[in-house]
């Protein structure tokens, strides 16, 4: 870097301290940053007799991260990394207090993650055998992703081998740190639902995704719930004046209750009583059907009703808002956050509901279904020219019986 005299063009300068050990380090044929490395002694007071420790005790990977976390001038942060380089002693430095935890760094050649699980394993008192520590490396997963979750309910070695079980039989093709993900993202929901966390039946489920899968549709009840139970007045004013604007919507749902209601063992269509019951529903789900005014004009005109899927067992927790025309013919289906659970069966229930529905219709009902039938097509034509094809696919994906609007999406899409 510099020929000649090295030692004089650094002499009197931010970076004097830095010679002997970047001499030490050159004549070992350390390969480095040399320049993060002069940067760090310019900012941080001790870096040079840290670098130097650390080479002389043989902490070779590490002195290399170390050097590659620290930054040049002008950035937030001259030293990001886990040590505590202005500390005064070793134990400081490490964060660790236990001098055999800093050997086996060393031993191990360890780096940065290595230094944090050692820092884990200080602070908990939890012994990792090195095994569960080469595995832990090996996938990526620092203290960081246990902390808060796992760690407190399974130790390191129990988490490897509980991971690896997931693995092979729940989450095929997973990586270690998705499943990890999964199952801090279950014991967080538990919490969430008040669960006994004290169980080894919840906190260790010998099936995580199917447990996971339950609590996930747990937890959006609860937050359903809760949604339904706010903001009350600002709901029934809104709901108000869609009254004022489409005075006879809720007259509408009222006629039509008796014919398109349906239960059988597992769900159950409900017709709202009151444009609230609406509102209501669509902000507990998170969808548009309570705030946007459309649906309560096609309310208003009969080109189009909103009905409620609800399970048997939970006829008070929304599930599935239904936009449907006269007919029957269903334009969309959503549940909460526009998502589609049990979609499957939910369509086989829908065209179970919809060979009754026809049944049922009156005269009017099928004279209604022709004028809606003449706006859907001139819906799908403007879209068609806008080529508005996202719209399209979600009208795509949940428009049954309907078959001259399955050709013309094709076309479209």
């Amino acid at each position: 870097m510099y020929p000649g005299d090295y030692k004089g063009t650094l002499k009197n300068t931010a970076y004097e301290a830095g010679t002997r050990i970047i001499e030490f380090l050159a004549a070992a044929g350390w390969k480095l940053n040399y320049n993060r490395l002069l940067s760090g002694v310019y900012q941080v007071k001790g870096y040079a007799e840290k670098i130097e420790y650390l080479a002389k005790g043989r902490f070779r990977n590490l002195l290399r991260e170390t050097v590659a976390c620290t930054e040049y001038p002008g950035w937030n942060m001259a030293y990001y990394g886990p040590l505590d380089i202005r500390a005064k002693n070793i134990n400081k430095m490490f964060y660790i207090n236990d001098r055999q935890k800093i050997n086996r760094i060393r031993d191990e050649n360890g780096g940065n993650e290595m230094v944090r699980w050692m820092q884990y394993s200080d602070e908990t008192g939890e012994k990792i055998p090195t095994e569960t520590l080469r595995w832990l490396l090996r996938c990526g997963l620092g203290p960081e992703n246990i902390r808060y979750h796992a760690g407190k309910y399974l130790s390191t070695t129990q988490l490897m081998n509980y991971i690896r079980r997931q693995q092979k039989e729940q989450y095929p093709g997973f990586t270690e740190e998705a499943v990890l993900e999964q199952y801090n993202d279950y014991l967080s929901m538990c919490k969430a639902c008040k669960k006994n966390m004290k169980d080894e039946l919840t906190y260790r489920p010998r099936e995580l995704k199917r447990r996971h899968d339950e609590i996930v549709i747990n937890k959006q009840q609860m937050d359903i719930l809760k949604e339904m139970m706010a903001s009350q007045k600002e709901r029934e004013q809104y709901a108000q004046e869609m009254r004022e604007k489409y005075p006879t919507a809720e007259k509408t749902l009222h006629e039509i209750k008796e014919r398109y209601e349906y239960e059988n063992e597992e769900y159950k269509i409900i017709v709202p009583e009151s444009l609230v019951d609406i509102v209501k529903e669509g902000r507990a789900l998170h969808h548009c059907a309570g705030s946007s005014e459309r649906y309560f004009d096609r309310i208003e005109t009969r080109e189009t009703y909103i009905c409620f899927l609800r399970r048997k067992e939970q006829e008070g927790v929304p599930f599935y808002t239904i936009e449907v025309e006269p007919s029957g013919t269903i334009r969309q289906h959503r549940s909460y956050m526009d998502e589609e659970p049990g979609i499957e069966q939910i369509r086989d229930f829908l065209k179970e509901w919809q060979r009754v529905l026809k049944k049922r219709l009156t005269k009017a009902d099928k004279e209604l279904a022709k004028i809606s039938k003449e706006k859907r097509d001139a819906n799908i034509e403007d879209l068609k020219a806008k080529n508005n094809t996202r719209v399209l696919q979600g009208l795509a994906e949940d428009f049954m019986d309907a078959e001259e609007i399955e050709e013309l999406l094709e076309k479209a899409v």
